[in-house]
């Protein structure tokens, strides 16, 4: 499982690259920064996407979508107690893609967590223009983080950022396998 700003500077090794799903790309970068400053004890993962945006294939995969999220969630925060939700919203206008992330643990505070999904949202805005923080809040041992992800708008609708955010993770991992393959070929030839 690859997830450009975790690990993606070990994919250029792998042989099969496992994106994870489109609400695993938005958590679990948010996810991981929290887990590695905070005692995080549950995760809640809720993705919300617009039917229209959500394919044949996802549809007749609901359960491995979910174990999918779950279990990378669980990979890259070490949380053992995880839970992922899929909603697909029938809504008019179609829904922004959103993912809702709620956490059980101990010690957190609003500022570290809101600075750290803030720093998170910036590096992945560097290939995924529309990924904002929308909430942030934190309340004894709650705390409470939703992302948003609007896509561009040029290619594909501006609510299929569900769609925009897993291309735009798989363009960044295969830019940078050619750029490592790249310069593995320049060092043999010379």
């Amino acid at each position: 499982m690859v997830v450009p700003t975790v690990n993606g500077a070990s994919a250029a090794g792998l042989r099969d690259i496992s994106m994870v799903t489109c609400g695993g790309q938005a958590a679990i970068p948010v996810l991981h920064a929290i887990t590695a400053e905070h005692r995080v004890d549950y995760v809640e993962v809720v993705t919300t996407a617009a039917t229209l945006s959500v394919g044949h294939g996802t549809r007749i995969n609901l359960d491995e979508y979910v174990d999918t999220t779950q279990d990378a969630v669980r990979t890259f925060t070490g949380v053992g107690d995880v839970k992922a939700i899929l909603n697909i919203s029938p809504a008019r206008p179609p829904a922004t893609f959103r993912v809702a992330m709620s956490m059980l643990g101990s010690g957190f505070r609003e500022d570290s967590v809101r600075d750290l999904a803030e720093g998170v949202a910036k590096e992945l805005r560097g290939f995924v223009g529309g990924f904002v923080v929308s909430a942030c809040s934190v309340q004894d041992e709650r705390a409470f983080v939703a992302v948003e992800v609007t896509a561009s708008g040029e290619r594909l609708p501006r609510y299929a950022g569900n769609l925009d955010i897993i291309n735009s993770a798989a363009l960044s991992i295969a830019e940078r396998c050619a750029d490592d393959r790249r310069s593995i070929a320049e060092a043999e030839a010379s």
